[in-house]
């Protein structure tokens, strides 16, 4: 029995110093390289919109493009809309009372995002403060909205050139036009030559600094006349 009794208690202390042994690696992985951080390396702020464009809680805090946190609520407050901001410590030094919250996006059309301007200017921010909002760049609805447009536009241009309409669809339909503008690159390629050479009035002043001098003498005679 005492055998029993030795061999069990020395099975529990095992286990207990696994069990301790992998909470404590997890907790180890958690602090160094995981994004969301213990209750205890985190403090709240407050910020409020207008609008928050669908921002959800979860959502990710960045400064200056750094993940720092996450967004722990979003509630309606009055008129306006409060969100709660989990942010870690260490980044308590860079958000101060001259940063500014906007709402922004991981994308084009991704989900809505806090962005927070760094400044180290002002006082740092404590636990519960409340960061002041930032004029959004821009609304995602706008964005969307002016992309679609960009999109028409292009629809209507490529109908356009099917069916002649238009200058670059009478290039591309019309071969009188076509040639004409041909020519016209064929006479642009000879006088670009005629420069590169030396060539004509133009290629010579280029080429000549004298027949240069000759000519702006010339002008400024003209200039004293007049």
């Amino acid at each position: 029995m005492p055998r029993t009794r030795s061999l069990g208690w020395s099975e529990l202390k095992i286990g207990i110093i696994t069990v301790a042994s992998v909470a404590l690696a997890i907790m180890m992985i958690l602090a160094v390289g995981g994004q969301g951080g213990f209750g205890w390396q985190q403090y709240e702020l407050r910020t409020r919109f207008a609008d928050v464009q669908g921002l959800k809680s979860g959502a990710v805090v960045r400064v200056a493009g750094v993940e720092v946190g996450k967004v722990g609520a979003v509630q309606l407050s009055g008129s306006e809309v409060e969100v709660l901001l989990k942010v870690h410590e260490e980044n308590k030094s860079r958000i101060t009372t001259e940063s500014r919250a906007t709402i922004g996006s991981l994308s084009l059309l991704g989900e809505p995002i806090i962005d927070i301007s760094p400044s180290t200017a002002g006082t740092s921010l404590n636990d519960g403060d409340l960061i002041q909002s930032g004029r959004t760049p821009g609304q995602l609805a706008d964005v969307a909205e002016g992309a679609t447009q960009s999109l028409d536009q292009m629809t209507q241009m490529l109908r356009e050139i099917r069916e002649g309409r238009g200058t670059v669809g009478k290039l591309f339909t019309d071969d009188q036009v076509y040639k004409e503008v041909q020519a016209l690159i064929a006479s642009a390629n000879v006088v670009a030559g005629e420069l590169g050479r030396g060539q004509g009035t133009l290629g010579m002043l280029i080429k000549d600094p004298a027949a240069y001098r000759r000519l702006n003498g010339a002008l400024g005679d003209l200039q004293a006349m007049t």
